[in-house]
């Protein structure tokens, strides 16, 4: 579990709140549980996946080919959601 907000991957995932880090990386966040099934139906592949315990069972849907899947603590996800309460 990623518990610090000095993790490089909470730092790149932070980093991507910025339109011009997004279009350098060609990456982009997407939030709540709603989006993340509609992006997974749609045959988006996610780089990377961050979650918390409380979370609903999306882990299963994730593709093979996903590269990383983390559990953060609550604090770290509030530290990466622009959502005022992420799910």
């Amino acid at each position: 579990m990623i518990t610090s907000t000095a993790n490089e991957k909470v730092k790149y995932v932070r980093s991507l709140h910025h339109r011009r880090i997004r279009q350098r990386e060609r990456c982009f966040i997407i939030e709540g549980v709603r989006l993340i099934e509609e992006a997974l139906r749609a045959g988006v592949v996610p780089a990377l996946v961050f979650y918390t315990e409380d979370a609903p069972s999306l882990l299963e849907k994730m593709p093979d080919s996903t590269s990383g899947i983390w559990s953060v603590s609550a604090a770290v996800m509030k530290t990466i959601s622009e959502t005022v309460t992420p799910q």
